[in-house]
């Protein structure tokens, strides 16, 4: 089936998931010549041109819009000015693939003619040439007139993998991770994330995940169950094996879905290639946001495997937000009515667990805060500073006080979580000493 509003079609099965797989690889490989370099020998094809990669792209009806203009807007911004206008009929490809192909051709051109116009702006837009959160958010709100962005397209905040933390290795080492942040906001309720939340269905929602292999029998609990899986990732030419320790749970008022995962020690072996793989993929009620649901992860890795390049650099870009980015379009396909779904209870969490909880997300919205405010900061000072005064100051000051107001409400929800979870331990009678 084929949304012709988001270009997304299924199925994700055999030669048709491998393809789609190379298409995403090579839209951002072939921007990305470091990277080519780096990973050579794992890559085990010829990259194809810059053209031929956004020919492809443009060709490809199962890659959903939203995923085909943030490798658009990533691309664009990593070529030279003179290359972009080499690339101006592939990339106008892409854009008039995006578009409900049932208008008249004139209509479509006209839109791909504005669409071009603002692809442009953002290319030459300050900041780092990959693709950041200031750069969509112009992207969005220029071009809300010719794209009519959904919610969840509209605040699609992926994948930032620039931060760091410690966590302990597998071995009992303390590492520095690689933080990896995803998230939009939905107007469909958590229970409709179910399906793309669960670790079992993850090879049917993405083409980067093979499998998902039982090592030992579900554990039924309330609300969910705990696995022990074999997760099977291929990015390249290259199968990424891992064990993982699921927990899969829903709360029994509905307003949580969620994955908690980590390396399963039981089964690690110095065969695996990170000894740190854990974190939590969520969608879950949030009063005070943009929309009804935050659907969210965040996952930590660490790369073991000195024979090889950190495979975790690409984590972000090839597979993560892809898998994101099916979670924001192709759950309302495939998953029951929420109101059919089965009822579960509230998994126990510990008082130590909310406490890292919250410490880990207020960081975290602090630092998007502060990434977010930067460019419009830059910005209002270059109009006091530059040559001539520009009165459209103001504008800038709104924009940091809407940044400021959105992070303090997502604040507020994490506080409000971290309250039920006090309260919920309290009830069971657990204290701290």
């Amino acid at each position: 089936m084929t949304d012709v509003t988001s270009g997304y079609q299924q199925p994700y099965e055999g030669e048709g998931k491998e393809q789609r797989r190379r298409v995403i690889e090579d839209a951002l490989l072939a921007f990305r010549p470091e990277v080519e370099r780096r990973f050579r020998e794992w890559i085990g094809r010829e990259v194809p041109s810059r053209r031929a990669a956004l020919g492809n792209l443009a060709a490809a009806t199962d890659v959903p819009r939203l995923l085909k203009y943030r490798l658009l807007i990533d691309a664009v911004r990593r070529s030279h000015e003179e290359d972009r206008e080499a690339l101006d009929e592939p990339v106008r490809d892409v854009l008039d693939s995006t578009l409900d192909q049932r208008l008249d051709p004139d209509t479509r051109r006209s839109l791909v003619d504005e669409a071009k116009l603002r692809l442009d702006e953002v290319a030459a837009a300050p900041g780092d040439s990959r693709l950041q959160a200031q750069h969509w958010e112009q992207w969005v709100s220029t071009t809300e007139s010719v794209f009519r962005f959904s919610t969840h397209e509209a605040t699609f905040q992926a994948c930032n993998d620039e931060e760091a933390a410690f966590k302990v290795a597998a071995g009992g080492q303390l590492v520095q991770c690689r933080l990896i942040v995803c998230e939009f906001w939905s107007d469909w309720p958590p229970t409709s994330f179910a399906k793309f939340i669960n670790p079992l269905h993850w090879p049917e929602c993405s083409s980067f995940w093979q499998a998902m292999r039982q090592l030992r029998p579900p554990t039924p609990t309330d609300g969910g169950y705990d696995c022990d899986l074999e997760e099977t990732v291929k990015i390249f030419n290259e199968t990424l094996i891992v064990p993982l320790e699921v927990g899969f749970r829903t709360r029994p008022d509905r307003s949580r879905v969620w994955t908690r995962f980590n390396i399963a020690r039981g089964f690690y072996s110095s065969s695996v290639p990170v000894d740190v793989d854990t974190g939590t993929v969520s969608a879950e009620s949030m009063p005070g946001g943009p929309a009804k649901t935050l659907v969210r992860s965040t996952k930590y890795l660490h790369w073991s495997d000195p024979n090889r390049p950190d495979f975790t650099s690409l984590a972000c870009d090839f597979g993560w937000s892809e898998h994101m980015v099916e979670m924001a379009y192709a759950c309302r396909e495939q998953v029951p009515h929420p109101e059919t779904a089965p009822s579960a209870a509230t998994v126990e969490t510990s008082i130590d667990d909310a406490i890292r909880t919250l410490v880990e997300d207020v960081a975290t919205e602090c630092r998007n805060g502060i990434t977010t405010c930067m460019p419009h900061a830059e910005k209002l000072i270059g109009r006091f500073t530059g040559r001539s005064w520009d009165a459209g100051w103001i504008n800038d000051l709104l924009a940091m006080e809407l940044v400021t107001v959105r992070r303090y409400s997502r604040v507020a929800s994490h506080v409000r979580r971290f309250a039920d979870s006090l309260r919920d331990a309290d009830d069971r009678g657990e204290r701290r000493e």
